[in-house]
């Protein structure tokens, strides 16, 4: 996880080929890997995607190079990806997701005498 960056903003139309370029073009990253962030049920890009290069000296020169520099007319930020711990997921409760609210007590509709 040391040699992984973050990217956000990102145009929905990037692809791997853009971000590639977008590091290797005058600079001196060598990038292993790029995993764009895609949306689970349309498969669309989310707008950010976590690069993977081959030396902490790569990030640093990556961050500074590279931050708030414009990829496909947007302002990219590149800073160096943070490790969540696993099983910490952020997702919503029941009461967030709507599906188990509490009906109003003074409504009519719920008297049953």
């Amino acid at each position: 996880m040391a040699n992984r960056l973050f990217v956000g903003n990102l145009p929905w139309s990037a692809t791997e080929k853009d971000i590639r370029e977008f590091f290797g073009d005058g600079n001196e990253c060598k990038v292993i890997q790029v995993k764009i962030i895609t949306d689970r049920e349309t498969g669309r890009s989310r707008g950010f995607a976590f690069v993977d290069v081959s030396s902490p000296a790569e990030v640093e020169a990556a961050i500074r190079d590279l931050d708030r520099c414009e990829l496909g007319g947007r302002t990219v930020n590149v800073k160096q990806a943070e490790e969540r711990p696993r099983g910490e997921r952020s997702e919503p409760s029941r009461d967030d997701r709507g599906s188990n609210r509490k009906r109003d007590r003074d409504d009519d509709r719920y008297d049953r005498d």
